[in-house]
């Protein structure tokens, strides 16, 4: 017999097509149905200006989040998030939505964008507060499937354009991106100051991305000077005793940029770790070996759950719907990340 809180997840799960993992845990399913109804609430709170008849704030969109996470906690007895972990949910749903181009952001106000949508191998990724009850949902993200007859008119998917522009991916390949970056490098003799780190060029990452450290054996890596919110990045590499530099432009180091350059050096020296993919049934378990450019962690980040909601920020173990995460590896894949799948 369905008692009467797992009766409302399985409500919640029906409409967001959330379903439960082969071996998952009965918490862990309906933690997961809290994240996805919190962002979803909070999403169509973007609408409340219709009634209200006045701009839509943060605090508004964080509010609605809270008030459906603190619902759906009593209802399924959860009592483990503190107050700080339930801000951190609404914060960390607000950041995802904002970095996957959700929503507009203007002084005061905040607005759905409308509707966009762009096919994948087996999913058609949606990017909006659509209003279509055929949408699943994994993690914060939406999607349709393929429907048999787009499939069979598409047999064979042959490119991922549409989804690298929706999400601002840089689709160069690391080898390509290597090459391009050090040909255009100005190398000058450079003068070791204070304040510089060096980018970490073996395992283990888990001491961090960055050391005191230079790499001295003539290759190519990065470093920067400066304290946070004012650092210069530049090319390294030694010749002999001498360490020569390259300036590089802000755009292209700002903002977590710089682990675009990271990804494609470590590449090409074949020290970029692979990243763990464990398949159960409808359900992907991932473990990031090394965190993605901006553009792909985003992605990943908006269409995935966090492994537990007492710790929703982190980025390097998630859960994401087996579909979703096929269609987008095979965008990613051939860019020159590499993947070990394992099949539980």
């Amino acid at each position: 017999m369905t008692s009467g809180y797992t009766k409302v997840f399985f409500e919640i799960a029906d409409s967001l097509n959330i379903t439960r993992g082969t071996n998952e845990s009965i918490i862990s399913w309906m933690e997961r149905i809290i994240y996805s109804a919190a962002g979803r609430v909070a999403l169509f709170s973007l609408y409340d200006h219709l009634e209200l008849e006045e701009p839509i704030s943060i605090i508004h969109f964080k509010n609605k989040a809270r008030r459906e996470i603190t619902a759906l906690c009593a209802a399924g007895n959860i009592t483990s998030l503190t107050n700080s972990q339930c801000q951190d949910i609404c914060d960390e749903i607000y950041d995802e939505y904002i970095k996957a181009g959700y929503i507009y952001h203007s002084p005061n106000r905040i607005e759905p964008v409308p509707d966009k949508i762009v096919s994948g191998k087996f999913v058609k990724f949606i990017r909006g507060a659509t209003f279509d009850k055929r949408i699943k949902t994994s993690g914060l993200g939406y999607y349709f499937l393929l429907s048999d007859e787009e499939k069979i008119g598409h047999p064979v998917y042959t490119t991922c354009d549409e989804l690298y522009e929706m999400f601002h991916i840089n689709h160069i390949k690391l080898d390509d991106y290597y090459k391009k970056l050090t040909e255009r490098s100005a190398w000058q003799l450079f003068q070791v100051t204070s304040n510089v780190e060096y980018l970490r060029m073996s395992a283990p990452f888990t001491r961090g991305y960055w050391s005191q450290e230079p790499t001295r054996n003539g290759d190519i890596s990065l470093l920067r000077v400066g304290q946070q919110g004012e650092r210069i990045y530049y090319l390294y590499k030694y010749e002999n005793t001498s360490l020569y530099a390259s300036i590089l432009p802000e755009w292209m180091t700002s903002n977590y940029e710089y682990r675009q350059l990271a990804v494609c050096l470590l590449d090409h020296i074949r020290k970029l770790p692979e990243s763990d993919i464990q398949v159960n049934g409808n359900l992907v378990y991932f473990n990031i070996g090394y965190l993605y450019p901006p553009s792909i962690q985003n992605l990943l980040m908006l269409y995935s759950w966090p492994n537990h909601l007492n710790n929703v920020k982190s980025a390097f173990s998630r859960i994401m719907n087996r579909q979703v995460w096929e269609s987008i590896r095979i965008a990613i894949e051939p860019l020159g990340y590499k993947f070990r799948e394992e099949i539980s």
